[in-house]
């Protein structure tokens, strides 16, 4: 009975442990959200950046499916790379559309590895997930500004190039027709 209480007592060590491991890195890993799954990819886990950026109380999801935080065409993208393998080893890392609890949704960098308890099989998965609306926002803005200065240059009854380090790296239509050259050449 001793030994058995002493195992006991080893154990649940262990687990505070990697408990307290766990709670440190979700504070240290501020501007993120950091959730754990067990391996049916239900809640077990939510940081306090996750609660706060998806609006959940960590109570409220603590055993529902982590699907209630996707996207469902983003959860769906997302399943087949978690089924494969050779993915869930190396993990996974892409964008994805993200849903708060009041129904909207976000723009998010999602990174996912597989946790492992004593055997191969992994008993679970960690999710990261950082807000990049904000940066998607730009982008978009970036492509579009692109386009409609792109359109304005295609236009223009004067030849135009724009130059990059001493290379042609546009050429608009204009100019191909003056300089007689085909676009390859340009």
């Amino acid at each position: 009975a001793n030994r058995l209480g002493q195992d006991l007592g080893v154990k649940w060590s262990r687990a505070e442990n990697a408990s307290e491991a766990f709670h440190a890195l979700q504070d240290a890993a501020r501007g993120y959200a950091v959730i754990a799954t067990d391996a049916d990819g239900d809640l077990r886990s939510l940081s306090q950046g996750a609660g706060q950026l998806f609006g959940w109380e960590e109570d409220a999801v603590v055993g529902r499916n982590a699907s209630l935080l996707f996207d469902p065409a983003s959860w769906k993208e997302l399943l087949p790379k978690l089924a494969r393998r050779s993915l869930r080893e190396r993990g996974v890392e892409s964008r994805a559309v993200m849903a708060r609890h009041d129904g909207t949704q976000f723009a998010a960098r999602l990174v996912v590895r597989a946790l492992r308890a004593n055997g191969d099989e992994p008993s679970g998965f960690l999710l990261v997930v950082q807000d990049v609306s904000e940066q998607v926002k730009l982008e978009t803005e970036a492509r579009n500004a692109e386009s409609l200065s792109s359109g304005v240059l295609e236009d223009l009854p004067a030849g135009v190039a724009l130059l990059e380090r001493g290379r042609i790296v546009y050429a608009n239509p204009t100019l191909k027709t003056m300089l007689e050259l085909p676009e390859a050449a340009v």
